[in-house]
């Protein structure tokens, strides 16, 4: 059939009664069999991996839907997967009589699987080690200062050096952190000040708030608890990063917050291009672009901020701004009030 062929997919039936299997012509190129040749479960059984042969044979045995996956190794020596699923079995007096199903060779996205997989762990060990091979010459210089700087309390230079490596050590670790929300790995959540945590995230972009010639405006009440990682100023982090590279003709940000009874709603509000409906959702998908030039380059960032929101049970998304602009929110849980006995 044309639609095997441009799909790559086999269909076979197998006659418990009288024994007898029928192949689609695209099975036998799949499974590299000739064709003139009768097909029997003995011969295809010569084909399947001898690791997956207990798997293969489960399947054919339990003669009920199914999807599995196995190997099977070729003429060529050459391995391939195929990925093959049963349909309902055909039941005659209540004794299955026969067994339906298709088949088809997914080698190449298996080996795109692999190699992804491999990837990941490859980029995770280097970022392991990077992180733990930093951190203790890192730690050495920060003590070392530190003691510095009780030696020569007036000493410029070594309170500089002290306040570096200090950063860096924080830098680390959040790094080994981002690591973990990258890969949907749980991480410590602890009750914050939020007002603390966006105030220094202010004070880091004042500089370049001052340089685009942008108001921030912040409206974040003291004292309101969150339960969170500090990994989430991440988040703010972005929101103005891209507030002041694609909505800086808008002249202003507003940070707003709206508290609930367990969560709090806090706001980037810019006041730029409105992002199209279409893409409110798809600039937080990995890799996505924007065609738009205010806000071409949205996408990576904004997906490192999902899995970030994931890992601190908190929700993003994006909703128009008015009159014009954007609102990039984040929900965060406020831990529940504690009662005193």
């Amino acid at each position: 059939m044309l639609s095997q062929q441009l799909a790559h997919i086999g269909s076979w039936e197998y006659d418990l009664q009288s024994k007898n299997l029928y192949w689609s012509a695209e099975l036998f190129k799949i499974y590299d069999l000739d064709p003139a040749e009768p097909i029997s479960m003995d011969r295809l059984v010569t084909r399947i991996h001898p690791r997956d042969l207990d798997l293969f044979e489960e399947e054919i045995e339990s003669n009920a839907y199914a999807r599995t996956d196995y190997r099977i190794i070729r003429s060529d020596g050459s391995i391939r997967w195929i990925h093959e699923e049963l349909d309902e079995p055909r039941i005659k007096k209540g004794e299955t009589v026969m067994l339906r199903g298709c088949a088809q060779d997914v080698t190449a996205s298996k080996e795109a699987e692999e190699r992804l997989a491999e990837s990941d762990k490859l980029r995770e060990l280097l970022l392991d080690i990077i992180t733990h091979d930093l951190r203790n010459p890192a730690g050495v210089i920060f003590s070392m200062s530190e003691l510095a700087t009780r030696e020569m309390p007036d000493n410029k230079l070594v309170d500089v050096l002290h306040s570096t490596s200090g950063r860096l050590l924080q830098v680390l670790d959040e790094t080994s952190l981002l690591t973990q929300a990258t890969f949907g790995e749980k991480i410590p959540l602890h009750r914050l000040d939020l007002y603390t945590l966006v105030t220094e995230v202010v004070e880091e972009f004042s500089g370049r708030l001052s340089e685009a010639s942008l108001a921030l405006e912040v409206n974040v009440p003291e004292q309101l608890v969150i339960y969170a990682n500090p990994l989430i100023s991440e988040v703010f982090k972005n929101y103005l990063n891209n507030a002041i590279k694609y909505a800086r003709h808008g002249n202003k940000i507003v940070i707003n917050t709206k508290v609930a009874e367990s969560t709090v709603r806090v706001s980037v509000d810019d006041f730029g291009t409105t992002i199209p409906e279409f893409d409110r959702k798809r600039i937080f998908e990995r890799n996505t672009r924007i065609d738009s030039a205010d806000q071409k380059g949205r996408g990576l960032g904004l997906a490192i901020v999902q899995r970030i929101a994931a890992v601190n049970n908190a929700q993003v998304w994006v909703e128009p701004n008015k009159p014009k602009g954007n609102q990039f929110c984040v929900r965060i849980p406020v831990p529940k009030p504690t009662t005193n006995p």
